[in-house]
């Protein structure tokens, strides 16, 4: 029994949750090709680019663009200064 999850799931089951989110997201692909006997690498958008390229809706707020308010992460309870 295999324990340890491939590269390819771990990206769709973000791609999935990213969709459930409703944020628009593509992967991007890496790519090989065999021309005589030397072998080229190449990525879409060059070295070092994300396998995941990931755009959250923005709106247009009096203070420029930010996330919709549904992407933004939930504000955390500082539950120390509170029981001083």
């Amino acid at each position: 029994m295999r324990m340890v999850a491939k590269e390819s799931e771990i990206q769709a089951g973000i791609l999935e949750l990213l969709a459930v989110q409703k944020i628009f997201a593509a992967r991007i692909n890496t790519g090989t090709a065999k021309i005589g006997k030397r072998f080229f690498r190449a990525h879409s958008f060059g070295p070092g680019c994300a396998d995941i390229l990931a755009f959250p809706l923005l709106r247009r707020g009096r203070h420029g663009l930010r996330l919709r308010e549904s992407e933004r992460s939930p504000p955390q309870s500082n539950t120390a200064s509170a029981s001083r």
